[in-house]
């Protein structure tokens, strides 16, 4: 049996435009992420709190996501990913708006 291994041009493009996609999002996930770094003293004056207790604030919240991130990856090991994926944007996007 003879695979044809050279994908056709549309199927290349198709490729090279999800991998560009993905790009994207991950570049727009990690700065959701790393914002609030660089607005520290701007959050501390809108809660009237120290720039210490926001970086604390902060930090918490990173140590809640990387002590969730095993359960929930175990918890959503059973969907199939690109729903999975798909659906989280979808919840990303809507809570950015």
């Amino acid at each position: 049996m003879k695979h044809n291994i050279e994908a056709s041009p549309d199927a290349r493009r198709t490729q090279y435009f999800q991998v560009f996609l993905m790009g994207v999002s991950a570049f727009i996930m990690n700065t959701t992420e790393f914002v609030p770094v660089a607005l520290l003293s701007d959050i501390a004056q809108d809660f009237s709190i120290t720039t210490a207790e926001t970086g604390w604030m902060l930090t918490l919240y990173a140590w809640i996501v990387a002590a969730m991130s095993l359960p929930l990856m175990l918890l959503t090991s059973r969907f199939e990913r690109k729903s999975l994926l798909l659906g989280l944007f979808a919840v990303f996007i809507a809570s950015h708006v």
